[in-house]
């Protein structure tokens, strides 16, 4: 049986790093390789813009208010930037790259990826991991993640 192609996209409200599983099935056999160009920071202009301004101009095109919080802020820049990953996922020659997705997120996180997925991203999702994972060296980050992927032949062996 042939071993589909996993993504992971970890990511928190400002990061966010994308890995391919390499290697066997099985968390001892299975490794994660970073994806070139798949790393992505809020603050980075080439893939986000500039930052949202703090004046009164920026505060009344973003909510329609006067006065915006700065929880308001943060939160439609998490938005902002979960949407543009998510964006770059699902170009063409990106999802011809793999045929699961397996995404790890603190839980608000995981809520914005779930709001901003389109149809045809949501189908690839096979498993979510709820937690900060970004700060993480590569080797428990593959423990964590590894261990937490369901496997595939499980599913047949039930049957």
């Amino acid at each position: 049986m042939r071993r589909p192609v996993s993504w992971v996209l970890i990511a928190d409200g400002g990061t966010a790093r994308t890995y391919r599983t390499t290697g066997e099935t099985g968390a001892h056999q299975a490794r994660l390789e970073a994806i070139p160009d798949g790393s992505f920071t809020r603050s980075d202009p080439a893939h986000f813009g500039p930052r949202p301004g703090k004046n009164f101009a920026s505060a009344l095109r973003n909510s329609g208010h006067g006065v915006t919080t700065h929880e308001g802020q943060k939160r439609r820049a998490e938005q902002e930037f979960v949407a543009a990953v998510l964006a770059w996922i699902e170009k063409p020659e990106q999802l011809a790259a793999f045929e699961r997705l397996i995404v790890a997120a603190p839980p608000r996180i995981l809520g914005e990826i779930r709001l901003a997925l389109s149809p045809a991203l949501a189908k690839r999702i096979h498993c979510e991991i709820h937690g900060d994972l970004m700060k993480l060296p590569i080797k428990e980050l593959e423990k964590r993640v590894l261990a937490s992927i369901p496997d595939p032949g499980a599913e047949q062996r039930l049957s």
